[in-house]
């Protein structure tokens, strides 16, 4: 990665990190290659490099509407390290990003980091892991509560695509006519790939799903950690068990860290999903006595809040264009 100029970072904590803007970016991190627990250093400050010249590429208006959930994030983390308080699992995206920012102003980073170099806070090989009261891992391990790619790669990429989202399509799909005798096997949260020392949950349930011989089979959406190109492919459609009849795929606030634009070019329009879903990412089928219908409720989400407050949006045009009656064929709006 190359930069011009040389930047400075007002350790006071007060302004988050302002460094020159970037002429030539090189991606030094694949997110779909390395999928061991932890990041090489060179991997790291690549990462660290791309939040900073994606921070500074902001419009000041935006910079100002993002601080305030940086500190609320950053108090959080602050929290963590000093009473133990589980932090909010939807910040974390955001928990360690002021501190990348401000070149570890107040230490948090390295407290962090000592924790872990103590055991403190447990390794993903150990066999007793930390479990806080909601249930969250509180590790630095791969998929843990304070694993550094969290913010590292889903809260880099999501600041890099902060002002971006992919072309909603226009119109609407076709509602799909299904057997009356039908199968559909649903996951969600199917994207992390293979890791650790056997299979994970995801290739176990890749394994299984097969084994029901489905119709259709449907992925709820989340492909990790911030649905890049490199983890829709590595993560989601290679690994994903087809339906007999086919396969859809939902969108998902993960998704859209990427502007959404690897969910719709490489998933919804791949091999996998494109039959009978693309190029939408919402569909119907329907039979004499069931209607299953997959919305969309992450694109028009709040970006600031990490598209994690749902919004139909479109999808209200969608369910109100169609008189629901099982038994009676629809095509589009």
């Amino acid at each position: 990665m190359e930069e011009t100029g040389a930047g400075q970072c007002d350790k006071s904590g007060e302004d988050l990190c302002r460094k020159p803007r970037t002429e030539t970016i090189v991606m030094a991190f694949d997110e779909g290659v390395n999928s061991s627990a932890y990041l090489t250093d060179i991997e790291r400050d690549a990462l660290i490099t791309r939040m900073k010249v994606a921070w500074n590429a902001l419009p000041p208006d935006k910079q100002a509407a993002l601080k305030p959930v940086l500190d609320d994030a950053h108090q959080q983390f602050a929290s963590y390290l000093s009473t133990g308080a589980p932090p909010d699992e939807h910040t974390r995206p955001l928990l360690q990003m002021k501190s990348y920012l401000t070149d570890d102003w107040d230490g948090h980073l390295e407290s962090l980091q000592a924790r872990t170099t103590t055991s403190e806070v447990v390794a993903p090989e150990a066999i007793e892991i930390k479990v806080g009261p909601g249930g969250e891992i509180l590790g630095t391990g791969k998929y843990q509560e304070l694993d550094i790619r969290w913010t590292l790669v889903a809260g880099t990429v999501w600041l890099e695509n902060l002002l971006h989202r992919h072309p909603f399509p226009s119109g609407c799909p076709k509602t799909i006519p299904m057997g009356d005798d039908v199968s559909i096997a649903i996951a969600g949260d199917f994207g992390t790939g293979n890791f650790g020392s056997g299979d994970s949950a995801s290739t176990k349930i890749s394994k299984f799903i097969p084994s029901l011989n489905p119709d259709y089979t449907i992925h709820l959406g989340d492909v990790y950690y911030a649905g890049t190109s490199a983890e829709e492919i590595s993560k989601l459609t290679t690994l994903w068990p087809r339906g007999t009849k086919g396969s859809f795929a939902l969108n998902s606030n993960h998704e859209m860290y990427s502007g959404g634009d690897p969910y719709f070019n490489l998933a919804v329009g791949g091999p996998v999903f494109n039959a009978l879903q693309s190029p939408y990412s919402f569909f119907a089928l329907e039979n004499l006595n069931w209607i299953v219908v997959g919305l969309d409720s992450a694109y028009n989400a709040n970006v600031l809040k990490l598209y994690m407050d749902g919004s139909l949006g479109t999808m209200l045009r969608f369910l109100s264009c169609k008189t629901w009656r099982p038994g009676v064929r629809r095509s589009s709006c």
